[in-house]
């Protein structure tokens, strides 16, 4: 699926260290289906990479609202909380 495809692309990007380009790629995989809880959790974590704690902790509850047995997710949430 694109969303996946998006995915990928924006994990390479992110080991690349080209976050601006990730995030890009993200929010692509979030425009083919924005309930794809995986997209929201990599634009947290990327936001979190660069200082963005707000906008991380809004991807992360949207990620584990969308897919509560998400555990990565959930997991994620809880360290960015603290």
């Amino acid at each position: 699926s694109k969303e996946v495809l998006e995915l990928m692309r924006g994990e390479m990007l992110v080991a690349q260290q080209d976050f601006f380009n990730a995030r890009k790629a993200f929010a692509k995989a979030l425009e083919e289906n924005l309930a794809y809880a995986p997209a929201h959790v990599r634009l947290a974590r990327v936001a979190l990479a660069q200082g963005e704690l707000d906008e991380a902790l809004q991807e992360y509850e949207q990620a584990v609202q969308i897919e509560d047995a998400y555990p990565a997710a959930h997991n994620d949430y809880g360290v960015a909380l603290l």
